[in-house]
């Protein structure tokens, strides 16, 4: 069985960056759902009872946000590596057995970051909106492929990847921006994600765009060693 870290471990007795790794630890941690409110309420500055020091809090959500933004910019580069020398046939191409193409998760991908960042978090137009892509595409405005049959996403093309390249630069760089200047207060903010329901602006940076990223960006370099001579984004 996996080794847990207890939820009130001291983490003021560890080094910075196993700080980080056991805050996030902590986030997976079977009893997390049964503290989650509580621990919020310590990390953004909540008065309670036997409470850390504000200051101590405060630097631990930092340095959490910290992390997530170094983790973003770090697959925001691999996504640009992976994706630097295809073509439209390449990224069209759906690999023998398979059930979709490197354009359909890479759509996928960076339009559900535009809308979780842009439209969720910051309630104003998204990228794709506000730089008039989806009429360059002829793609849906509101789509981002959530719910596609294997059919529809299988059948997915982007006509014109070096464009596509743009947009996932400006919309990267919208993310980025956003990110410095977030402070411990924002990332406690709720906010709705449809269909999935509530979750924190931390959860929509970590779950909805890093991991999720990260998923997709493993689909995208495992059908590029399939359909172009050059695989992985890290070889």
């Amino acid at each position: 069985m996996p080794v847990r870290m207890p939820l009130s471990f001291p983490l003021n007795t560890l080094s910075p960056g196993a700080r980080t790794i056991a805050m996030i630890a902590r986030v997976t941690h079977p009893a997390a759902p049964l503290r989650r409110a509580e621990a919020r309420r310590r990390a953004f500055g909540a008065e309670q009872p036997g409470a850390r020091s504000g200051e101590e809090e405060v630097a631990m959500a930092q340095e959490l946000i910290d992390y997530v933004g170094r983790e973003l910019l770090a697959m925001h580069r691999l996504y640009d590596r992976v994706t630097a020398d295809l073509d439209d046939a390449q990224v069209n191409a759906v690999p023998d057995g398979g059930k979709q193409n490197i354009a359909f998760s890479l759509w996928h991908y960076v339009r559900t970051e535009d809308n979780v960042i842009n439209f969720v978090v910051r309630r104003q137009p998204t990228v794709w909106l506000a730089g008039g892509w989806p009429a360059a595409f002829g793609l849906d405005a509101k789509s981002q492929g959530t719910g596609f049959t294997d059919d529809e996403a299988k059948a997915f093309r982007i006509e014109g990847i070096g464009e596509f390249r743009r947009y996932m630069a400006d919309v990267f760089a919208s993310t980025r921006r956003f990110v410095e200047t977030l402070t411990p207060a924002d990332v406690g903010r709720a906010v709705t994600v449809k269909p999935l329901g509530e979750m924190s602006v931390l959860d929509c940076l970590s779950g909805m765009c890093m991991t999720h990223g990260y998923r997709h960006l493993g689909e995208i370099e495992f059908a590029k060693g399939l359909v172009a001579p050059r695989g992985g984004s890290t070889i």
